[in-house]
């Protein structure tokens, strides 16, 4: 499976079938930021604060290409 670099995309699939693990090993941590949003501070802090995520977006440095946010159901 190649997954797009360039361009925003959706990664549907059935659970515990590796999709977080191929998007950490497409992706590296080097020019990523990843948001899990089973992480329940995270969760709770964004729901709380939605807009917080376009600001933290918007601050990360040039070196970051790519936002991944996980468990977005």
């Amino acid at each position: 499976l190649n997954l797009p670099k360039e361009h925003s995309f959706f990664l549907f699939g059935a659970r515990q079938t590796g999709k977080s693990t191929l998007i950490e090993h497409t992706f590296s941590s080097k020019s990523t930021v990843f948001y899990n949003l089973l992480l329940s501070t995270k969760y709770i802090k964004l729901k709380a604060n939605p807009e917080l995520f376009r600001e933290e977006v918007l601050a990360l440095p040039s070196s970051i290409t790519h936002v991944v946010i996980d468990e977005v159901q």
